[in-house]
């Protein structure tokens, strides 16, 4: 895992399971990859750290996470609703099933 050796205190036991996903692309983009942690800890350390890497911004690559089908419709609907929010200026994000925005947390139930 060329990204996770320049993490500090990198470990392999950190990882419980990783593989690619679907078949190698022709045109040279990367596949996803779905990475295990062993501990939410360690998983942390790693997101933590990915967010200043120089070189997951130069090779524009991302961690996300994985949603389950249940928030995955809780984000199509509160998605309107943080880029609302974002373009009004307010601090506006998305986690999992609610939303937060100016400190105040949105739930899926309460969209309209």
């Amino acid at each position: 895992m060329w990204y996770l050796a320049s993490v500090k205190g990198w470990r392999k036991q950190w990882i419980s399971l990783g593989y690619w996903l679907g078949t190698r692309k022709k045109d040279g983009t990367c596949r996803s990859i779905i990475i295990l942690f062993a501990f939410h800890h360690y998983r942390d350390i790693v997101w933590q750290s990915a967010r200043d890497c120089k070189f997951l911004r130069d090779n524009k690559l991302r961690f996300t996470e994985a949603l389950s089908p249940e928030d995955m419709v809780a984000g199509e609907k509160l998605w309107p609703v943080v880029k609302k929010a974002r373009d009004e200026g307010k601090k506006a994000s998305f986690h999992g099933s609610f939303a937060l925005i100016d400190r105040k947390r949105f739930e899926y139930a309460s969209v309209k």
